[in-house]
């Protein structure tokens, strides 16, 4: 199933939202007439509608150096490191960024962009002159800078010390940012996704501190954010041919966040009134029934997910609301972050991943982009669920930073057996028995968000045993600074999947900017079977992606039972004519750190160091099998070192090659 909207109400929709961005594209964001309008603004008032509000924070900080002292310790320790301009971003570093910071400047290559231009009136031209694929650029870096991702750690380390250098830390970087980067020149002005999340860490930050502002700073950093909201406004990253994603959702969330801090203003009312409309109605577009984001990855399922809560709580806090169907579509994304939680902390990391929050009070430049415990202790308060607390608990924090409580989590029962969760409209199944974790992705790329953030990995599936990861998820390295690797890490070949010959599971550009965010389904994926029977679980799919170039369609059938995964992938013609032998492969990429062995009789082992972690049996005869040297990006920017076994077979009627892996190792090993 996949999100759908009327098309007659979808033309009014995006004229009226046409009407509003000319509107706002025609005005003037500076002159005496901004100074007027926004001279009066009551900054006590303003900042009594946030969860970082001044008073709020205080008492917020209180709990956490009580009852949280290690990470009131570790917080104030990243604090530091921000007054020295030093931290992770993007995979690069910890580093020092210097003083003052290039706003405009790639790290990576020194590159700078001119902070003079206005890229926003060449159009789509813009990437044309930002983006160049044979020099290496990362334009994401200047736009992740100018995020500032690190403003609400400063408020937090002034609460929990009273120091004023933290506050004065803000007004440094804040005032630099804001004469460096006059709107609307510069790259810093061309991404509104990125402008939203800029402001919104502006935001928590300004209403957290301000006491310890002085008065011309503020209204310097307020007509700043006025002028976020103008931008914002002026270019929604509404999409073309009804083809939107996470960019526009992030729009609205800024924009709600922003209408709140000016809806004193008509130009506020009018951001917040259509922020709220918009957010309900696309958060039903850009998420399934199910409650699965429908960009095919489980980061920005993260990062949509945490927009939504956000909103929520913010609106709750302003006495305010969404709508139950609003609501529960956030718990259910929640509960699915939750059920694909391994029990290391981390998420399997299907399709995209660029880091990417929207805001971060717990372990900033320290927490793994793979976990996402923070979003499941804060949902846990919001909605008052242990099933989603108790996995988040160590992440209780953020929770704490957003809504001012924590409660302790009831333990939850033990499993009797596998538990079986699905969420087929986004094609997920999940087995857990409380010691081993397999997740399944079977899915149909929704092509309402064009397959921007989608990998080839239809029959993919993760394996973790304990806290000890075994078959993974490549995760991704780089965008636009560099196409090979960005190909790469989509591709087939680095999934758990099968491939016939060297043919793609889907279609995409390879050569273009515009070609990195698309792709085209091929496999048309089906899952005919997902069901405990007896002991034993199964999965039964199919998927069409070699049809047309070799004749076949692949089925892979999965039996678990009892720490054994039995899989059995074949080829089946599509005709009565037998389409000629061809070579298949199934491939298992390992986590890091686990290295293989090929014995004689085929079995591959899997070790960490001394101990036996899995083993994998080909119960076949006519294959044969080889040990690859391969990648994983943990994290965005990051690449380490792993191993892949693949398993050569030939594709022919009624052949199947049968494969059986078996974990050994369990939680309390670890």
């Amino acid at each position: 199933m996949r999100p759908t909207m009327n098309s007659n109400m979808e033309i009014k929709r995006r004229s009226r939202i046409d009407e509003l961005s000319g509107k706002y594209r025609k005005m003037d964001s500076e002159g005496d007439d901004l100074d007027l309008k926004l001279k009066d603004l009551d900054t006590d008032k303003i900042s009594a509608r946030f969860f970082s509000s001044h008073g709020k924070m205080v008492l917020k900080a209180a709990i956490v150096a009580k009852n949280f002292p290690e990470e009131a310790i570790a917080l104030k320790s990243t604090g530091e490191d921000i007054l020295d301009h030093r931290f992770n971003l993007l995979g690069y570093g910890p580093a020092c960024f210097g003083f003052p910071i290039r706003w405009h400047c790639d790290y990576r290559s020194s590159k700078e962009w001119p902070g003079d231009v206005n890229y926003l009136a060449l159009g789509h031209k813009m990437f044309d002159v930002i983006v160049d694929k044979k020099a290496g650029l990362e334009v994401k870096v200047p736009w992740d800078l100018s995020n500032m991702m690190w403003l609400p750690t400063l408020a937090c380390s002034y609460h929990l010390t009273g120091d004023r250098k933290y506050a004065e830390a803000f007004k440094n970087d804040m005032s630099d940012w804001i004469v460096k980067n006059p709107y609307p020149l510069g790259v810093n002005w061309i991404c509104p996704m990125n402008i939203s999340i800029r402001a919104m860490n502006m935001i928590v930050a300004m209403t957290s501190l301000y006491p310890a502002l002085e008065k011309d700073f503020q209204m310097e950093a307020i007509e700043s954010l006025f002028q976020h909201g103008i931008a914002i406004m002026a270019y929604p990253e509404l999409g073309n041919n009804d083809k939107r994603n996470n960019h526009y959702l992030t729009d609205l969330t800024g924009l709600y966040f922003l209408g709140q801090f000016f809806k004193d203003t008509e130009e506020g009312a009018e951001w917040l009134d259509f922020s709220t409309k918009e957010l309900e109605q696309e958060s039903g577009y850009q998420f399934y029934p199910d409650g699965v984001n429908f960009e095919d990855s489980t980061s920005y399922h993260r990062l949509s997910s945490e927009m939504l809560l956000l909103c929520a709580i913010l609106a709750r806090d302003n006495g305010a609301g969404f709508s139950k169907g609003f609501l529960d579509r956030l718990h259910r994304s929640l509960t699915f972050s939750s059920d694909i939680l391994q029990t290391n902390g981390r998420i399997p990391m299907f399709g995209d991943n660029d880091n990417g929050r929207m805001l971060q009070f717990h372990g900033f430049s320290r927490t793994a982009s793979a976990d996402h415990r923070h979003i499941l202790a804060a949902g846990g308060e919001f909605f008052n669920d242990d099933s989603l607390r108790f996995p988040g608990r160590n992440a209780a924090t953020e929770a704490v930073w957003l809504l001012g409580s924590f409660k302790s989590p009831s333990i939850p029962a033990g499993k009797t057996g596998p538990l079986l969760k699905k969420y087929p409209d986004s094609g997920y199944y999940i087995i857990d028995d409380g010691e081993r974790k397999i997740v399944i992705r079977n899915a149909r790329i929704n092509p309402s968000c064009g397959g921007g953030h989608t990998h080839c990995d239809q029959f993919s599936f993760t394996l973790s045993s304990g806290k000890q990861e075994i078959l993974v998820d490549p995760g991704t390295y780089l965008y636009s600074s560099n196409f090979e690797e960005r190909n790469l890490f989509r591709s087939v070949e680095y999934h758990n999947t099968v491939q016939i010959g060297s043919e793609p599971m889907h279609e995409y550009d390879r050569d273009t900017f515009g070609g990195l965010w698309w792709m085209k389904d091929l496999a048309d994926a089906e899952t005919a079977r997902f069901e405990r029977k007896s002991e034993s679980t199964f999965f039964d799919g199919k998927i069409h992606s070699y049809e047309k170039s070799r004749g076949y369609t692949i089925r892979r059938k999965l039996k678990y039972v009892d720490g054994i995964l039995s899989l059995a992938d074949s080829a089946i013609p599509i005709t009565r004519n037998k389409p000629g032998k061809c070579p298949a492969f199934s491939r298992f990429l390992l986590a890091p750190g686990l290295m293989p062995s090929v014995g004689k009789s085929g079995v591959v082992s899997i070790r960490k160091g001394s101990k036996k972690i899995c083993s994998i049996e080909i119960l076949s005869e006519s294959f044969s099998v080889r040990i690859k040297d391969l990648w994983v990006a943990p994290g965005y920017g990051t690449k380490v070192p792993s191993k892949q076994i693949e398993i050569e077979w030939t594709v022919e009627r009624g052949l199947e090659v049968n494969i059986k892996i078996l974990t050994y190792l369990t939680s309390n090993r670890i």
